[in-house]
């Protein structure tokens, strides 16, 4: 044995005998407390974690784990509006710290612009708001999921290699809640909620579910390609089971997309035919809550056409205040009102601020418009979202807001990717 793997081995040793250490203090001091000796049993996990495999490494696995957790936004060890997946951010984000400092950040000008005009009319219209306290909170909630998630990730800039374990992460944390609300929840008002708040948040992470089981049917090993046909079925479903009519429309829109993109006629017909099936096999959802289902919905089944009222009266009020405010907007207190983000952000920061936050959706999609569309396929979690957005009042959930930066992520991981392949050549041309 070498001096140093010796060193190598006498570190994991001692690493080891700190985490024993901790769990056998753990036992003693948190035997009659189950919320103190979760959080100790987590920390032990980290420890050996980070024995194992570094800052880095332990990052890894926590941002993994929070992508996981996403989708499930009703898991809160400490109540509140802090999730379970939040926790795990803060955490990962900490233990990225000392690697993002040796790190340059290359952002899109687009999305710091938009950000610059959003934070800057945000504040300035909440301290005029009617409940200015109300307005800053929505308005830091904006900002943990639409700024900070994505601009750590991006800054992080994981390898290839990990931008597809988060996307599966995502994928079967959508499963895990879908599975709870068919086999432990049940379903309210023909309805699914899974492990989520609503059921349109059921419907929105399914779709989300949906854009990225596609990206993995591409990109993954041919080994891992059932598995990414499995990620779809199931996600349809979700979206099945949810009766969310724009997520339903949303993920036809992505089917039908996918072979355009990719321009394989193949693959294409074989992801169509499974949608047509789920779609068509209402049996998947139990007989008795059908009228719940989202294609029911879509045919006017259920409770839509209330639903359709309630959705245009919001119209009508978000558009009549925003004719009171057209410019900065009045606050974000009644920033969720209307089921359409574009109208919400409108309402709140006026057209200025609608401008700023079309500079950020732009960082997203600019890359659809290129003639090259190499690469691409990680974005369409965003792609989904803004579409979906036109009919949705989710704005700030970090649900969706974790999708999103593992995608734009995967998108400057593929630009970087792509620099460096086009910079060898000249590289080996210099050196002959």
């Amino acid at each position: 044995m070498s001096v140093r793997a010796g060193r190598r081995d006498f570190g994991a040793v001692v690493h080891f005998v700190a985490v024993g250490a901790v769990v056998v203090g753990a036992v003693v001091v948190a035997h009659d407390s189950v919320v103190v000796a979760a959080v100790v049993v987590a920390a032990t996990l980290l420890l050996a974690v980070l024995a194992i495999g570094g800052f880095e490494g332990a990052a890894t696995a926590v941002l993994v784990l929070a992508v996981f957790l996403a989708p499930m936004n009703v898991v809160r060890p400490i109540g509140g509006v802090v999730t379970a997946s939040d926790m795990a951010l803060v955490v990962g984000f900490v233990l990225l710290a000392p690697l993002l400092v040796t790190r340059r950040l290359r952002l899109p000008a687009s999305f710091v612009a938009g950000h610059l005009v959003l934070g800057v009319l945000g504040l300035a219209v909440s301290m005029t708001a009617l409940d200015p306290a109300a307005s800053l909170n929505f308005l830091s909630r904006l900002v943990a999921g639409a700024l900070v998630i994505p601009l750590v990730l991006v800054w992080w800039c994981p390898p290839a290699r990990t931008i597809r374990t988060l996307a599966w992460a995502y994928v079967a944390g959508s499963a895990v809640s879908l599975a709870w609300g068919y086999l432990v929840a049940g379903p309210e008002n023909g309805r699914y909620l899974g492990l989520t708040s609503h059921p349109n948040a059921l419907g929105t992470t399914a779709m989300l579910a949906v854009a990225f089981s596609l990206f993995l049917l591409h990109e993954a090993r041919p080994s891992g390609r059932p598995w990414a046909l499995l990620g779809i079925v199931v996600s349809l479903v979700g979206v099945l089971a949810s009766g969310s009519r724009a997520s339903l429309l949303v993920a036809g829109m992505l089917v039908v997309l996918y072979p355009l993109i990719t321009r394989s006629l193949t693959t294409g017909v074989v992801v169509a035919l499974g949608g047509i099936v789920v779609i068509a096999r209402l049996g998947l959802v139990p007989q008795d809550v059908t009228d719940g289902n989202a294609l029911s919905r879509l045919l006017g089944g259920g409770a839509a056409s209330a639903s359709d009222l309630e959705r245009e009266e919001a119209y009508r009020i978000a558009l009549a205040e925003l004719r009171e405010h057209p410019f900065l907007g009045g606050g974000f207190e009644q920033a969720l009102a209307a089921h359409n983000i574009y109208l919400q952000v409108a309402v709140s920061v006026g057209v200025l601020g609608l401008i700023g936050y079309l500079l950020v959706v732009g960082a997203f999609l600019r890359p659809f418009v290129a003639r090259d569309l190499s690469g691409v396929l990680v974005l369409l979690p965003a792609l989904a979202y803004f579409a979906l957005g036109t009919l949705s009042n989710i704005l700030w959930d970090r649900y969706v807001w974790c999708a999103l930066a593992v995608a734009l992520a995967g998108w400057v991981r593929h630009q970087r990717d792509q620099e460096s392949e086009s910079e060898q050549p000249s590289a080996v041309a210099r050196s002959g």
